[in-house]
């Protein structure tokens, strides 16, 4: 199937600066045949894609023994399978983590202590790399090693690109890079671990020439490889550092106002035969044309004022004793306007008479100081009442002898 005949494709083989491609070519043709093998050709590298694992080993021995400067990167079947195992010491001997875990049933082939990434601390974290194995699953079914109960776990795929600790570059490891060395601190030709570059003198960085160490996340390097490797991002050639440019995009350009197309007004279907005679309305009234102040006429009133309707006022009944005063005075119908009906709801008209005219009689103002006069009696007695319970609270807590201290 493609997923099989995928994992069991070799990886590829980053060769760089080679000054004799056409004898290269064939001597890997004497070595592993014609069909053995197929090269593609970019900035700063070749690639040399194995068809076989065997090729690839051949290869990679080549290489090696003629000193070519290349990486690449692990076999699919050859890789371990690594586990976390949480819960353990730091200080715990690896010999017999080993033996613990060989015992259970499993070939270890190595033992790695996680630190932290910015202390360097020792953490309670191991890394198991286990031989390649049919059983490699039951791994998880280990729940103690040396004494302490440990819990196994898949590790965490980093996000952050790998970075080789020999020649600084990014996107594979030491194990598999054959490049010249250079250091991470002052970017020298030499192992890092060989560096006699003192505290006081600043580091320079192998990849861009700054004054950082070669794997400080702040590189302009590696914030670009970051960019490249993003979802959605255009894919160009790593190696060269460019992206493939993206198609731009026309922008419409904005018209202007006055490039515009005139506005026609239509008149509806529905208007009378009157105002589609008139034609279409402007967009705009006409300003007043302006005039001079001598030319201006005073507006005199008229002599003879419109006419006014007389209306009656209602004659009010005598009351009795028995019928109780009404606070709402009554109204009378409004005589119809013979004027022309105006567009719109009509103006209503002020009424002629008097609301308060029943609020001040006799008969109500007694009525309401007697109800005055009651409600003050009524407040009164409240605060007496009051009053008294004050004092008497205040006499029974005075009476108490203070609190004797022993």
């Amino acid at each position: 199937t493609t997923s099989t005949s995928a994992a069991a494709r070799p990886p590829p083989i980053h060769v760089a600066e080679v000054s004799d491609f056409e004898g290269l070519c064939y001597a890997l043709e004497a070595l592993v045949g014609s069909d053995g093998f197929t090269c593609r050709s970019r900035v700063h590298d070749i690639v040399i894609a194995p068809s076989t694992p065997d090729s690839y080993r051949a290869v990679v021995r080549y290489l090696a023994g003629n000193k070519f400067s290349y990486h690449t990167y692990q076999l699919q079947t050859e890789r371990s399978y690594r586990v976390v195992m949480r819960g353990l010491n730091h200080r715990a001997p690896v010999g017999k983590i080993r033996t613990d875990i060989e015992n259970q049933g499993h070939q270890v082939r190595g033992i790695t202590n996680v630190l932290d990434s910015r202390t360097k601390r020792p953490l309670p974290l191991f890394f198991i790399d286990l031989e390649p194995a049919a059983n490699n699953a039951d791994i998880f079914d280990v729940s103690r090693v040396f004494f302490s109960e440990v819990r196994i776990e898949e590790p965490y795929r980093s996000r952050s690109t790998v970075q080789c600790t020999r020649c600084q570059e990014y996107q594979h490891t030491k194990g598999y890079c054959n490049r010249p060395p250079r250091c991470v601190r002052c970017g020298g030709g030499h192992e890092s671990s060989t560096c006699l570059k003192t505290r006081e003198t600043p580091a320079t960085c192998a990849l861009c020439g700054g004054d950082h160490p070669a794997n400080y996340k702040g590189c302009q390097v590696y914030k670009e490889l970051q960019e490249r490797s993003r979802p959605g991002q255009p894919r160009g050639d790593v190696s060269s550092g460019r992206a493939r440019p993206v198609a731009a995009v026309p922008v419409p350009t904005p018209m202007h106002v006055a490039d515009a197309p005139p506005r026609v007004h239509q008149t509806p279907q529905s208007a009378s035969p009157a105002a589609r005679s008139l034609g279409p309305r402007p967009l705009h009234p006409p300003k007043p044309t302006p005039t001079r102040p001598s030319t201006l006429k005073k507006a005199t009133p008229s002599k003879t004022p419109p006419p006014t309707q007389k209306m009656k006022l209602p004659s009010k009944a005598p009351s009795t004793q028995n019928e109780a005063p009404s606070r709402v005075p009554s109204r009378t119908a409004t005589p119809a306007r013979t004027s022309r009906p105006q567009r719109g709801n009509p103006i209503p008209q002020p009424s002629t008479e008097n609301p308060y005219t029943n609020l001040f009689q006799p008969e109500l103002l007694i009525k309401f100081i007697a109800e005055f006069k009651s409600l003050a009696n009524g407040l009164m007695s409240a605060l007496t009442s009051l009053s008294n319970i004050l004092s008497s609270f205040t006499q029974t807590h005075t009476n108490i002898p203070p609190y004797e201290y022993q």
